[in-house]
């Protein structure tokens, strides 16, 4: 899963499943704020996600890109190692906030209609989730700063002396 960042517009890595050996390398990786949508085009979309196949994407990769391409044969249906599942994390009036995209399925078959969907299932409710984690973060960013300066307010730099005061107090030995 990778989300957008507000400020930049470039994508960061937030989630994994299955690539826990690369997953410092891969996560580290900041990438443009292009490098999925360039790959939203009519002639690559099942239902509401874009599946990239390995014939034409071979030709476009990218220095983003980190791929391991093994050793296998690869059969009609089989997912080969430079196929591309995009799965968009939209919000409910369009605006793009992540991408969650396929590399290399479990069972090793490119998906179905039927389980392109139910990813998109599982998209939508991660969508849900996202805005919801980002509504939470700035109501608690708005309980201790001003909307409008970003300065700190009163009850929280009293809560900050109060822990500073008791760590010095702990640290010179003194109760």
């Amino acid at each position: 899963v990778s989300l957008q960042d507000d400020r930049t517009g470039q994508y960061y890595r937030a989630a994994q499943a299955g690539i826990d050996e690369r997953w410092e390398e891969v996560r580290n990786v900041r990438l443009p704020p292009d490098h999925f949508e360039r790959n939203f085009a009519p002639e690559f979309l099942i239902s509401r996600s874009y599946f990239i196949n390995h014939r034409y994407y071979e030709s476009t990769r990218s220095e983003f890109d980190i791929v391991t391409m093994g050793n296998r044969a690869h059969k009609e249906g089989d997912w080969h190692p430079l196929d591309m599942l995009l799965i968009p994390l939209t919000t409910r009036d369009d605006k793009l906030i992540g991408v969650i995209s396929v590399d290399e399925p479990e069972d090793g078959k490119v998906p179905t209609l039927e389980g392109i969907q139910a990813i998109e299932v599982f998209a939508n409710q991660a969508v849900t989730a996202i805005e919801n984690a980002k509504s939470y973060q700035r109501v608690r960013e708005l309980s201790i700063q001003d909307g409008l300066t970003g300065v700190f307010n009163h009850r929280h730099f009293q809560q900050m002396l109060l822990k500073e005061v008791q760590r010095a107090r702990r640290s010179s030995g003194r109760r």
